[in-house]
């Protein structure tokens, strides 16, 4: 077996483990995928395999296949409301359309192979600002470690890619520089300070309310009492 296709397999293996992970923190409820990204990837994600693997990329694509089925799954994860994440913009329909309007030139228009892999990367690069907006205001509702493995298993296949050429290139490069950023964004981001929301918090004097037989947390601005605790 070449070395391609190790780095390729040992890639794509990675990011399926990443998947895995993903969907499983999404199903617990510790990850909220943005519907409009998760939406567009599914769909030009495909896009781009075909036509980074027209272009020559051999092994590496494989990570781009795995990444393709795995936004389907999202996606479709993504639009049951208790796992979908809340919330959007007026904006990610028009994202969503841009698009979907890049695949579709693709699809009718004479478009090379380069140029197809180019419009899954503007496409999926309009798609992934949802996203990145989302985790700076909500760090919490996505997976760190999922991003990271990301960055690994997309860098390896990346390294696999059988052909120089913007066919052969682009996706994968873009694949490895989304999920950086990703990564990157949630690192650096501090998440939403939840102190008050817990009874098992240290609760301030000047915020308690005592009572014959318990200490009371009072939320200032917050109608009613929470977080009740005997002493």
């Amino acid at each position: 077996m070449s070395t391609g296709a190790v780095l390729g397999l040992t890639g794509a293996g990675i990011v399926a483990v990443s998947a895995v992970y993903y969907a499983v923190d999404v199903l617990r409820g510790g990850t909220r995928p943005q519907r409009t990204s998760w939406g567009v990837w599914a769909l030009v994600g495909m896009l781009g395999v075909v036509s980074s693997d027209a272009g020559g990329a051999g092994p590496g694509v494989y990570a781009a296949a795995v990444d393709a089925v795995a936004c389907a799954a999202t996606f479709l994860l993504s639009l049951v409301p208790r796992y979908g994440k809340p919330g959007g913009r007026p904006l990610d329909p028009y994202l969503g359309l841009a698009a979907v309007a890049g695949v579709v030139l693709w699809q009718f228009g004479p478009l090379t192979d380069a140029g197809a892999a180019i419009c899954a990367v503007t496409c999926d690069t309009v798609a992934l600002w949802p996203t990145l907006r989302e985790a700076r205001h909500r760090p919490d509702l996505e997976s760190r470690l999922s991003w990271s493995l990301d960055v690994i298993g997309n860098g390896l296949s990346l390294a696999a890619v059988g052909a120089v050429s913007v066919a052969a290139l682009v996706f994968p490069i873009f694949l490895v520089v989304a999920a950086a950023a990703m990564t990157t964004v949630l690192l650096t981001t501090p998440g939403p300070d939840r102190s008050g929301e817990f009874g098992d918090d240290v609760v301030d004097p000047a915020d308690a309310r005592v009572f014959p037989s318990r200490v009371v947390r009072v939320h200032p601005g917050k109608p009613g009492l929470r977080g009740a605790r005997t002493t």
